[in-house]
């Protein structure tokens, strides 16, 4: 492929290369050779540059890879003419090894779509020059519009090539600089399910693209396939993808509407220019350019490409540079057809030509850096109904990029499909969720119940303490064991508080009061209820004399029941100051639409500490004697016959009811979920009203069945008061003399002074 010449000007000949069969694989760039063919022909039918020179261009294909980009740039250097410059590849896979190599035979290269920022790294490629700018800069203007809508959480997905490593490398580095966090980067060679299914894991929002079109079809027909789409999520592609990207109709997998479905509503980044009505180089704006282009390309089987403008430019760049260094060679008694491969000056020269360039092209001012290249506009594109259009663009010289700024085109702006922006999270309705106020007002009803009965019982206590049923079963000790059922029933109201609390600060509070409480209420309950028995258990199985048995009062056994009150409070403290327990934020399942959008978000405050299992297995180890020792008394006291002193059949009822509704709960509150808090209430309200209820019952309940029958039976109650005195009182009035002590005809194994 080469352009037509004219036989009477001398031939400057410029190894060319473009990728068209590419076969959707990588870049196709041949849409851009038309726009540089007509440069060319516009240059040769100039006469005011290089009026005794006419440009060809030989073209050859390096289907953007690696391996044909080799091949083409040995068939440019076998094959005659010499080339005094080059000017593509396109692709940046081809024009990476293009660039390595040519600057050996000192070929200058321009490139005018080539965007892997490794090209800008002159001791590699020294020679090589581009009218485009880094595919970098591409991305400022992606951060750009992060920060405009200030999305903080992306999600990166990468071709694995060095054109979009060196990308990934540098935008991961200025997105932390940012503040802008990236949750997932991926990447996959064949099949992109791995990569959608972490997207929606992750729950990723705003998914920026570094590939080729062919790869992104690949994985916008995953997304659909797991229904990875709709207005909530976000696509930020290149946008130098050819015109219609998304309608290739021979796409296995997918159809066109499919691929459409999913990539709507897209954001692209491209490098553009502002339409020029200046005074160009070439004497055209740039609808008057575009008009001609249109008109070239149906002289080809191309499609339009959106690099055409650069193409066209890098022509007139080059043929611009080659006059200044025609008439430089003049002056020192040189031309062109004293170049060769070998030779390192008249290179030098173009070179030093092109350093120096400044003029206005079709894509605007154009002036090479240090690294040999230009900074560009990007243009800001966003997919609207069925085609791409160009919303505004920023300036990288001009715009603050962490401010999101850019410049709007006349009559355009950014629409979205539910009226504003997406966001880069789920905008979740994140609620506390608390204990249901039914369930919690039925506990509490059986609570407060329990409560006014405990306060009957002490009124009971209280009032009939001198009537013999209640005097000899200890009324003091009782007052001290409904006080622990009392506390009990306050729990309920305590497990129930997460129906009404929401501060942290508050329930961690609970937390360590219904703990202790918890703790005491127990000691105070059971702990007085075998205190009182062993008491029994001591008179009525002593074989020594009465005297022996003194400090078994009240105020002795009361004595006891303030050491292990102490004994709680002790390892409650150290608990407290070692492991202290505090409360936290505990996230539940989230409800999710059919598209994978989450809509809520409940959470639950929970008690924790670092020991858990530890601490309470400590604490059971304290408990559980109280549970033993009660048995044992019970059962050893089971033959006292007086019934007003005999509690063993009840005590032993209790602590069977305590067992069996301990190895219910116990095991059941660690299976259930600590979010489940209904059912958490509900299995520690129960435990708490019944323990304490069925306690209130079986020790005050019989006792006050004979208070009745007391009162409603005077003689009755004396008599039964008679037979029933206590102990110390039988033994002083059946005091005889003969051996010091006699044995009292109630209690046969006691032995009275």
């Amino acid at each position: 492929m080469s352009t037509a010449v004219s036989s009477q000007k001398t031939m400057l000949h410029i190894g060319g290369f473009i990728e068209v069969n590419t076969a959707d694989k990588g870049w196709n760039s041949a849409g851009v050779q038309p726009a540089i063919d007509l440069a060319i022909k516009h240059i040769n039918n100039r006469t005011d540059i290089l009026p005794n020179h006419t440009i060809q261009i030989h073209w050859k294909d390096t289907k953007c890879s690696d391996a044909y980009a080799i091949k083409a740039l040995v068939e440019q250097l076998r094959k005659p003419p010499t080339k005094v410059a080059l000017i593509g590849p396109g692709c940046s896979i081809s024009a990476v090894l293009v660039a390595a190599a040519s600057h050996f035979w000192n070929l200058i290269q321009l490139g005018f779509s080539a965007g892997s920022s490794s090209l800008s790294d002159k001791r590699r490629f020294p020679l090589f020059f581009r009218v485009n700018g880094p595919e970098f800069t591409l991305y400022k203007a992606a951060v750009s519009l992060l920060h405009r809508f200030n999305w903080k959480r992306i999600a990166i997905v990468k071709q694995d090539e060095d054109l979009f490593n060196d990308v990934h490398e540098r935008l991961q580095t200025m997105l932390k600089k940012e503040g802008i966090s990236v949750i997932t980067a991926n990447s996959f060679v064949k099949d992109p399910d791995n990569v959608i299914t972490d997207l929606k894991n992750r729950r990723a929002r705003i998914i920026v693209i570094l590939m080729y079109e062919d790869k992104s079809r690949m994985v916008m027909c995953e997304a659909h396939r797991q229904n990875f789409f709709g207005s909530h999520i976000q696509w930020i592609i290149p946008g130098w993808y050819s015109k219609d990207w998304w309608k290739v109709r021979n796409f296995s997998g997918c159809s066109v509407e499919e691929i459409r479905r999913v990539a709507r509503n897209f954001l692209a980044v491209q490098e553009g220019y502002i339409n020029n009505t200046v005074n160009t180089l070439s004497g055209l704006t740039v609808d008057e350019f575009l008009t001609m282009y249109e008109a070239e390309l149906q002289n080809y089987s191309f499609p339009n490409n959106s690099y055409a403008v650069f193409g066209y430019d890098s022509a007139w760049v080059l043929a611009s540079a080659l006059e200044k260094t025609v008439m430089q060679l003049k002056e020192k008694n040189m031309s062109f057809d004293n170049f060769s491969y070998k030779s390192a000056s008249i290179r030098q020269e173009l070179r030093s030509v092109l350093l120096r360039t400044n003029l206005s092209g079709i894509s605007g001012f154009i002036k090479f850096d240090k690294n040999q290249e230009r900074l560009n506009m990007i243009w800001i594109k966003q997919f609207q109904g069925d085609k791409e259009v160009k919303v505004g663009y920023f300036d990288p010289e001009r715009h603050n990029l962490r401010k999101g700024e850019l410049t709007f085109f006349a009559g355009e702006n950014f629409t979205w499909p539910d009226g504003k922006p997406p966001k880069d999270k789920d905008p979740l309705n994140e609620r506390l969720i608390k204990t249901n106020l039914t369930l919690f007002y039925v506990m509490s009803s059986v609570a407060a119940t329990g409560l006014l009965t405990a306060f009957g019982l002490l009124f009971v206590n209280y009032h009939f303490r001198f009537h013999s049923v209640i005097r000899q079963s200890s009324p003091r000790l009782n007052n001290v064991i409904v006080t622990g059922c009392l506390l009990f029933y306050c729990c309920v109201f305590l497990y129930g508080a997460e129906a009404f609390v929401e501060s942290r600060g508050t329930h961690t509070v609970i937390c360590k009061v219904r703990r202790g409480m918890c703790s005491l209420s127990f000691t105070l309950a059971f702990g007085t209820m075998f205190v009182k028995t062993w008491r029994v258990y001591k008179i009525f199985t002593n074989k020594q004399l009465c005297k022996q048995l003194g400090m078994l009062h009240d105020r002795h056994l009361l004595a006891i029941v303030f050491g292990l009150v102490c004994l709680d409070v002790v390892y409650i403290t150290a608990w407290e100051i070692a492991d202290p327990i505090t409360s936290y934020v505990q996230h539940l399942g989230r409800e999710t639409t059919p598209d994978g959008r989450e809509i809520s978000h409940g959470k639950v405050l929970n008690c924790t500490l670092n020991y858990r299992s530890l601490w309470y297995m400590f604490w059971a180890i304290w408990k559980s004697p109280f549970l033993v020792i009660g048995l044992f008394l019970a059962w050893e006291t089971r033959n006292v016959t007086l019934a007003s002193l005999n509690d063993s059949k009840y005590i032993g009822m209790s602590v069977y009811n305590v067992v069996i509704m301990t190895l219910i709960t116990v095991p059941l509150s660690f299976v259930i979920d600590h979010g489940n808090i209904d059912a958490k209430f509900a299995l520690f309200g129960t435990l708490f009203n019944a323990v304490s209820t069925f306690t209130l019952l079986l020790l005050f309940v019989p006792k006050i069945i004979k208070l009745r029958d007391e009162v409603a039976s005077p003689e009755r109650a004396q008599n039964t008061n008679h037979a029933a005195k206590s102990f110390n009182d039988s033994c002083l009035e059946h005091h005889d003399g003969r051996n010091g002590y006699r044995r009292h005809d109630e209690c046969p194994h006691c032995k009275c002074s």
